[in-house]
């Protein structure tokens, strides 16, 4: 289960919980594509990382029964992007961003695309 705009803070697990009238199901091979990317970006930008959110479709609430052909916008496993937002403490240094553009590139599409 994801929360809407769930954070991970560096220190803590993934997608915390933030009210359970937001929650949703996702698929296990999402689950995993967005902790390899926090471990990733984790990694990478160390202390200056604020933050993780998700965000977009699979961070919206689909009308109770409502399925991805009635509730635009709703996150569809076999379709929708991950929206991720990374919020730092400084500026990323070059090294950083390019190291960040490979890890994307990397997980993306693995199995869904990562914007």
């Amino acid at each position: 289960m994801i929360s809407y705009n769930s954070a991970m803070p560096g220190g803590v697990a993934l997608l915390g919980k933030v009210n359970r009238r937001s929650r949703l199901p996702v698929p296990v091979r999402i689950l995993r594509q967005v902790a390899a990317t926090r471990a990733s970006v984790r990694h990478i930008l160390g202390r200056n990382l604020v933050g993780l959110y998700v965000h977009g479709s699979l961070a919206t609430v689909r009308p109770e029964g409502g399925t991805a052909r009635n509730a635009p916008g709703g996150f569809c496993p076999r379709r929708s992007d991950v929206d991720l937002l990374a919020l730092t403490r400084r500026r990323l240094t070059n090294f950083a961003k390019k190291k960040m553009v490979e890890a994307m590139l990397r997980l993306s599409g693995n199995p869904r695309p990562i914007e």
